[in-house]
């Protein structure tokens, strides 16, 4: 879907408005001028500054604005218009009980102290963001029912995928392993005596070792190459499994490794990874049935735009 989709559990943008287009009044309150109108309804210009500085000032503070941009901006909100108005078209509603699932999983990441200073810092009040939830939940259902009995992925295009990405699929080498850091070379020789000689490892390191894994008996669960420091990542490729290394240095201390276990590289069977296959190809199908869809809503629409204005 676009870039004005939401997801329960997804990060919420607090500051969008309650509506991007609404109908043009009649006898206004105050004077309304429209940098677009969709149906009949429309994109109050100074809303729509608002919305869209508070966006750009997200990410690009200081710098003006390109007009392609802005225009990118307002194609989004006009979309969302007639998202809007289909659902409306189809007389969908957001129940309470959805509302309300949607409301708890997003209040659930902040604090009553959190979630209020938020609001006071966007400068909206709660009433103004909860329609704004509502109205982005209604988008989510009228789009999910317009694309998501469309989609369709055989077992052939998963397949032909799989075959066309086997690079992509593949799991490097892996070591379990485990680790002391000392202070000195000298301790580092000692630790390493102590365990060829038959003491505890993990037991040592829980009280020896200087790694924040240390508590875990210098346990660093799985490593695939690159994921530590080079001179540990060489070491630990190359050691037998279950030896120990000789002290190594590094800016942190001398380090004696362990390998525990180890995984040889290998490529998935289609299996393993069929259900990440499905749902990108899902994804890239809705992301495609979505254009075409917003097209045809565009192509039956009538829209004005006040390109001075911008």
């Amino acid at each position: 879907m676009g870039n004005r989709g939401w997801r329960p559990g997804a990060t919420v943008l607090i500051w969008v408005l309650v509506s991007a287009c609404r109908p043009e009044p009649a006898l206004p309150s105050r004077p309304q001028v429209p940098v677009a109108v969709v149906n009949g309804e429309a994109i109050d210009l100074n809303d729509f500054n608002l919305r869209f500085q508070r966006s750009w000032t997200q990410t690009r503070a200081g710098e003006e604005p390109p007009l392609e941009v802005k225009l990118y901006y307002l194609r989004g909100e006009i979309e969302e218009c007639l998202v809007v108005q289909e659902a409306k078209r189809l007389g969908l509603l957001v129940s309470e009980a959805e509302f309300e699932k949607a409301f708890q999983e997003i209040r659930k990441d902040y604090s009553d102290q959190d979630f209020a200073q938020l609001l006071i810092d966007e400068y909206i009040d709660l009433e103004e963001w909860k329609e704004s939830l509502r109205r982005q939940l209604l988008i989510q259902k009228v789009t999910d029912q317009a694309l998501d009995d469309r989609i369709e992925i055989s077992a052939g295009q998963v397949a032909d995928d799989y075959q066309a990405h086997a690079e992509a699929f593949l799991q490097p080498a892996q070591v379990h392993a485990r680790q002391a850091v000392l202070v000195s070379l000298e301790e580092a020789q000692a630790f390493r005596r102590k365990v060829l000689g038959g003491e505890d490892f993990s037991a040592l390191a829980r009280t020896q070792s200087q790694g924040p894994e240390a508590e875990k008996g210098g346990d660093l669960n799985w490593l695939s190459p690159g994921q530590i420091l080079r001179p540990l990542d060489q070491v630990l490729f190359a050691l037998p499994t279950g030896k120990l290394s000789d002290p190594v240095r590094t800016d942190y201390g001398f380090h004696v490794l362990q390998v525990l276990e180890r995984r040889e590289a290998r490529t998935p069977a289609l299996a393993e990874v069929e259900p990440m296959i499905r749902k990108q190809l899902r994804d890239q199908e809705r992301e495609r049935l979505y254009r075409k869809w917003i097209q045809e809503l565009m192509l039956r629409a009538k829209i004005r735009i006040n390109y001075p204005l911008l």
